[in-house]
């Protein structure tokens, strides 16, 4: 860490034993104590300080000092309001949170992330009792027709596998079909007893963070891949971010960070012509001087990857063999 900085980058923030009253993929949250934890052990070995800072040191051309730390999310959970945001306030741990508009808005989710949300919703609905009876063997039903009934039985680690090979089966699908198989889904999600829970912050609850210091960079509008979309969708889906994101907060920075880290020289050449100064990728590692400021290191921290305060303080070292 030697004139060197560490971008951390976090998801979701849950209670333990987890709350899932929606789908959360393998990889994206981190028990509420165990941040609290790493917030701890970050205030008395880092020097804590916000990425417009790491960011705005490079692009001058400037010296990084020793054992740099920013922390960011990706997406806009809820829980990073309900259960991140009282922790960062009491370590006094500054915080980017890369935001996508329409997971805001509740208007239009990446196809892959409902789909796997609403499965996961309903059967949960279903294991515990929610609606009439009548109601869960209409959903049980709807569930066989699609081929999705297995999910009823297995386990999360199980349910999150039939998932990603369901959703892989309906890529390969007319897009006709995709809608028609989440406008099934959609439809049971609306019956009493089965309505689902907001997962993502609010405007206002955004806006309370802001006031607070907690700033916010761009995700896309709807969080797709985006060295799959063909040009002009990428670039509406990169300026609409910004713009969105500008009529609503006071201070956005002119950061951005990739969908999945997914990124190729076409993407990095939209997101420099809509303004952004800098992006972040998943790529693990630490950032110095004279890093490509389009293709910024962040290192991922859950629950799978650092269960323990020794295994985070690995990972952050960038350790990555050693535990």
């Amino acid at each position: 860490m030697k004139r060197a900085a560490v971008v951390l980058l976090y998801h979701r923030i849950v209670d333990d034993p987890p709350e899932l009253p929606d789908y959360s993929p393998g990889g994206i949250t981190v028990r509420r104590d165990a941040f609290d934890a790493q917030m701890a052990f970050l205030r008395r070995h880092y020097r804590l300080t916000s990425l417009p800072d790491i960011v705005g040191t490079i692009a001058g051309g400037g010296r990084l000092t020793d054992r740099l730390c920013a922390v960011t999310f990706d997406d806009g959970w809820r829980d990073n309001y309900t259960h991140a945001f009282p922790i960062l306030l009491k370590h006094r741990v500054p915080c980017t949170i890369f935001l996508t508009p329409s997971f805001i808005e509740a208007t239009e989710w990446d196809w892959h992330i409902r789909f796997k949300h609403l499965v996961s919703h309903l059967v949960q609905c279903y294991r515990n009792l929610r609606g009439t009876a009548a109601d869960r063997a209409a959903i049980a039903a709807a569930f066989r027709r699609e081929g999705l009934d297995a999910a009823f039985a297995l386990p999360l680690q199980e349910l999150r596998r039939l998932l990603k090979r369901k959703a892989s089966e309906l890529q390969a699908a007319p897009p006709a079909e995709r809608e028609r198989v989440i406008g099934v889904l959609e439809s049971w999600r609306r019956v009493d007893g089965f309505e689902e829970p907001r997962h993502f912050m609010t405007w206002d609850e955004l806006r309370e963070m802001e006031a607070a210091g907690v700033q916010f960079g761009a995700h896309t509008m709807t969080h797709p891949h985006l060295h799959r979309c063909d040009a002009a969708t990428a670039d509406a889906e990169i300026r609409g971010s910004r713009e969105a994101i500008a009529r609503h907060v006071d201070r956005p920075c002119p950061l951005f960070a990739y969908p999945y880290g997914k990124h190729t020289p076409q993407i990095r050449e939209l997101v420099a012509k809509a303004g952004f100064v800098a992006a972040f990728t998943t790529k693990c590692g630490h950032i110095r001087a004279g890093a490509d400021l389009l293709r910024l290191n962040r290192i991922d921290i859950h629950d799978e990857v650092a269960p323990s305060l020794a295994g985070f303080a690995c990972r952050v070292l960038h350790f990555m063999g050693s535990y």
